[in-house]
C-alpha cells in the first residue's frame, strides 16, 4: 500500500495516525493543536503524543533488513510489542512530548524546563508515581519510533534526513522550544532541538532510558513488556549472536521484532550504513540509553541504543521520557 508514497511526505502521518494529545489521571483530556502548547500550563497536564496500536514486523533475509507495519490491529504475521502490557493488548500507548521533569516527586512532560536526572529505577519510581499504567519510556516503544523513522524517511541517516538535534553544545537545554513547529522538525543546525512524531528530542539534548531491556549473560539481551525491574527478573532472553562487546558505528543490527534496530556489528561511519553509535556487552546487568545528547553530535541519531551502565549510573547527560501504556 505504500508504493508511490513520496518519502519524508505527510502521507505517512495520515497512516501512522500520531495525535498530540493532553494527558491527566491516567486519561486523554482532548487533542491538542501545536499552536496552542505554549499556552498551557503544568495544572493542565502532561503534553503526550499519542500512537494507536498498530502490527510491527521487521525481519533480515541474507543482507537485507525489512520493516513493515500494518493498521491491522491483530495480524497474526506481525508483533505488536510495543501495545502490550504483559499478554493484554492495548489500544494505544502514550510518550510525552518532551523529556522528563520531575515535579512534586511525579515524573511530568511539560514545556519550558529543564530536564530531570536520575537513575533508570529512581525514575521508574516518579513516573508510576503518576498512577496505574504510568511507566518511562521502554524498549518496544522506542522499537517503534524507529520503525515508523525507516517507513517515512527512508534514509539510514536520521541526523541528515530530518535534522541534527541539540547535539553540540555544552550543556542540556529546556523543554518546548520545538513548539509550533509540525509533527515532524529538524535543522542543519545542532544547537536546534529537533522533534519527529511530536516527539521533541528523540535525539539529542539528553540521552534516555529505556525500561524493560537488559543484557543478559553470555551475550543475550533481556525484555519485557510490563513488570519492568532493575534485575529483569522474568524477562524474557534472546541471542544476540555476539561473542564479544561491541561498540561504534553500526553497520549491521539484529534485525527481528524482538530484538529491533539493536548493533550486530559496528564498522561503520557517521555517513555510512546506520550513521549512529551503538554499543552492547556481552556481560550481565547493563542498562540501555537512547537518541543521544547535547555533545554526542554526529554520533547521535534514530538507531543510538547503548548498553554501558549498570542500573545506579546517573549523569548530567541522561535523562528519561513519561510512558502511559
Amino acid at each position: 500500500d505504500a508504493k508511490g508514497m513520496t518519502k519524508g511526505s505527510p502521507e505517512w502521518d495520515n497512516f501512522f495516525g500520531t495525535k498530540l494529545v493532553l494527558f491527566k489521571d491516567g486519561k486523554e483530556v482532548r487533542e491538542l493543536k501545536d499552536d496552542e502548547l505554549n499556552s498551557l500550563s503544568p495544572d493542565d497536564g502532561d503534553v503526550m503524543a499519542k500512537f494507536s496500536r498498530k502490527g510491527l514486523n521487521i525481519k533480515t533475509v541474507d543482507n537485507k533488513v525489512y520493516v513493515s507495519m500494518t493498521d491491522n490491529p491483530n495480524n497474526p504475521d506481525f508483533g505488536y510489542y510495543a501495545h502490550c502490557r504483559g499478554e493484554e493488548a492495548r489500544d494505544s500507548f502514550y510518550l510525552g512530548a518532551y523529556l522528563g521533569y520531575e515535579q512534586n516527586g511525579k515524573l511530568r512532560s511539560i514545556k519550558g524546563v529543564m530536564p530531570t536526572t536520575k537513575t533508570i529505577g529512581d525514575f521508574r519510581k516518579i513516573a508510576q508515581a503518576n498512577g496505574k499504567g504510568y511507566e518511562q519510556m521502554a524498549f518496544y516503544q522506542w522499537t517503534f519510533l524507529q520503525a515508523m523513522y525507516v517507513l517515512k524517511y527512508g534514509n539510514l541517516n536520521s541526523q541528515i534526513a530530518l535534522g541534527q538535534g541539540y547535539t553540540n553544545t555544552s550543556a542540556p537545554t529546556s523543554t518546548g522550544k520545538a513548539n509550533g513547529k509540525g509533527i515532524d522538525y529538524g535543522s542543519t543546525d545542532p544547537n536546534t532541538q529537533m522533534r519527529f512524531q511530536y516527539v521533541e528530542d528523540m535525539w539529542g539534548n539528553k540521552l534516555q532510558w529505556l525500561d524493560g531491556v537488559m543484557t543478559g549473560e553470555n551475550g543475550t539481551m533481556k525484555t519485557s513488556t510490563d513488570g519492568f525491574n532493575n534485575t529483569a527478573n522474568n524477562y524474557k532472553s534472546y541471542s544476540l549472536g555476539i561473542d564479544r562487546d561491541i561498540d561504534g558505528y553500526i553497520s549491521t543490527i539484529q534485525g527481528s521484532n524482538e530484538l529491533g534496530f539493536i548493533v550486530k556489528t559496528a564498522n561503520g561511519s557517521s555517513s555510512t550504513y546506520y550513521s549512529d553509535d551503538g554499543g552492547v556487552t556481552c556481560s550481565a546487568a547493563f542498562i540501555a540509553y537512547a537518541g543521544g545528547f547535547y555533545k554526542y553530535r554526529s554520533h547521535a541519531g534514530a538507531f543510538l541504543v547503548f548498553f554501558e551502565n549498570r542500573v545506579d549510573d546517573v549523569d548530567v547527560s541522561n535523562g528519561a521520557r513519561l510512558m502511559f501504556l
